[in-house]
């Protein structure tokens, strides 16, 4: 009795086994088979490049773009290697507002004039390329008289007319020596040149061709010493004391042709193509890194707690995107796995996190947010403007 009580006990056994490992099998078989389902269903789809909109989810291909963007204190920054070369560091994926890495070279990224330029503003397309390339916008002085590429060339090929006119804006022959005449009101001024500037961007329809002016100030190494001579002066506004410092200054311009500048070579440089082709290098390559993900018309809605950690109160925001904003994103996250993802609300930028796995889910979560104001205000614009659509 006992031996086949025995048998019966293990034929029991047997049988619960068969019936785990079906159900496993059943188990990894429907996993499997959904994510076959969802491979071909969703990655077989086929979506032409969004347009920008005030909200965007916008992907980072750091490894395309060689380069990664941290958020703080309110700035988008690309950071940079010390030696030059951008790199494509992951940041802490749990950090939304991005890492600091102090001991990098950073950029600022002007979103604003980015996603402008994204939505073919000829406008934008010079200030973007000019915050990428460190230019200050108040080194422009606005009483500068302004020169075109093309007028700058005919005068450098000898068109007298504006061959004269331009050395009297610059107060300096193009050789580099001084005027016969000076002119008290122009010194300080200089010129501005606008430089033509063309961005290739992705649309809907294919790629297109944006071209905006970088303005360039220039002034001649004879006005920047008299400027520099005159730095501590108070007497200003009387012409004579002016014309006395300008033939102070220039002088040594005139009794020794070595400390001349060749303006018209400098100019050259200038308006040459190599020098507008380095000037959009780095601008071209940040916007070939990006694509918009979702904007106004795939997030439905958004939300967000807040809670308290060792470092600090922190928030975690959750957006809900449509059926194809969800889609766009399990697409893109399911090649670029180390990427970035950057939150950009009305110019502004609220997050950039790193993509660590797929994202297949409609709700999107980005946690530890430092700044509530930030979060706060992208909150309320996401809401209000799907409310005004209908959403």
């Amino acid at each position: 009795m006992a031996m086949s009580t025995e048998i019966r006990t293990s034929n029991q056994s047997r049988a619960s086994t068969k019936i785990v490992i079906g159900f496993v099998a059943l188990v990894a078989l429907g996993y499997f088979g959904y994510n076959f389902y969802e491979n071909r269903a969703i990655g077989n789809l086929k979506y032409a490049p969004l347009e920008p909109g005030v909200v965007n989810l916008v992907g980072v291909d750091t490894a395309k773009g060689g380069y990664h963007i941290v958020v703080a204190n309110r700035i988008a920054q690309l950071v940079q290697t010390a030696n030059g070369a951008f790199e494509a560091q992951g940041q802490d994926p749990s950090q939304g507002g991005g890492g600091d890495d102090s001991d990098a070279q950073k950029k600022k990224v002007p979103l604003m004039e980015m996603i402008q330029t994204l939505q073919e503003k000829s406008a934008a397309v010079g200030p973007f390329v000019s915050i990428l390339n460190d230019m200050k916008q108040e080194d422009v002085n606005d009483k500068a008289k302004d020169w075109s590429k093309a007028d700058i060339e005919k005068a450098l090929a000898g068109d007298k007319s504006l061959k004269d006119k331009l050395q009297a804006d610059l107060n300096t022959n193009l050789d580099g020596s001084p005027l016969a005449q000076f002119d008290p009101k122009t010194f300080q001024t200089g010129i501005t040149i606008h430089l033509p500037v063309i961005m290739t961007i992705p649309s809907p329809t294919g790629d297109k061709q944006v071209t905006g002016d970088l303005l360039f100030p220039f002034q001649t190494r004879l006005m920047l010493a008299l400027e520099q001579r005159v730095a501590t002066e108070s007497n200003l506004y009387d012409n004579k004391v002016l014309a006395g410092y300008y033939a102070e200054v220039a002088k040594p311009f005139m009794t020794d042709p070595k400390q001349r500048q060749n303006v018209a070579e400098a100019l050259k440089q200038i308006i040459s193509q190599t020098n507008v082709d380095g000037m959009t290098e780095l601008p071209q390559k940040v916007l070939g890194s990006l694509q918009i993900l979702a904007n106004d018309q795939l997030i439905k809605h958004a939300s967000y707690t807040t809670e308290d950690t060792p470092k600090g109160p922190v928030c975690n925001m959750e957006i809900e995107l449509t059926d194809e904003g969800r889609n766009r994103l399990w697409q893109y996250s399911r090649d670029k796995v180390g990427t970035q993802l950057l939150l950009v609300v009305d110019g502004v930028a609220v997050s950039a996190i790193q993509i660590k796995d797929v994202l297949a889910q409609t709700n999107l979560t980005i946690s530890n947010l430092p700044d509530e104001t930030i979060v706060k205000n992208a909150v309320n614009k996401i809401n209000s403007m799907n409310k005004a659509s209908g959403q």
